[in-house]
């Protein structure tokens, strides 16, 4: 572990070297937080942070019934809440755009927007339209 190198970060990095060195192959299920954690030497919580480090990143998911397991992603060589931050800033960027091409088909086929809204960062922040039902449109929906 680096000086500057938080426990939740040691423990990430070692799981995305097993991953990286073919150790944990895709499909590979973890051991859960709290045996993780006693591996590593680290609680639980610890343990956690690291899983939820990895699962942003995308190295790792839940798989019901089965439980942590590996992605087919190669983890990044960094893992750091930081760089993960500066992907998720770029995906929004991608998203916004996305959302914007959304609205722009819904203007084109003159339809309002679904009820619920379609998903879009604005619909997730409560800044819709202020519709509050589907009028023309919910019977052909």
């Amino acid at each position: 572990m680096t000086p500057a190198e938080a426990p939740y970060q040691r423990v990430a990095r070692e799981v995305a070297d097993q991953v990286r060195t073919g150790r944990l192959k895709p499909g590979d299920a973890l051991p859960g937080a709290p045996l993780l954690g006693e591996q590593h030497g680290v609680s639980k919580a610890t343990a956690q942070k690291a899983i939820n480090l990895l699962k942003a990143a995308g190295v790792l998911e839940s798989v019901v019934g089965v439980g942590i397991t590996v992605t087919s992603k190669t983890p990044p060589q960094e893992l750091s809440l930081e760089s993960l931050a500066a992907t998720l800033r770029e995906h929004e960027d991608r998203i916004g755009a996305v959302e914007a091409a959304i609205m722009d088909v819904y203007a084109t086929i003159g339809r309002p927007r679904p009820k619920g809204g379609t998903g879009t960062r604005n619909d997730r922040e409560g800044r819709g339209n202020g519709r509050t039902d589907r009028s023309a449109g919910a019977a052909g929906a």
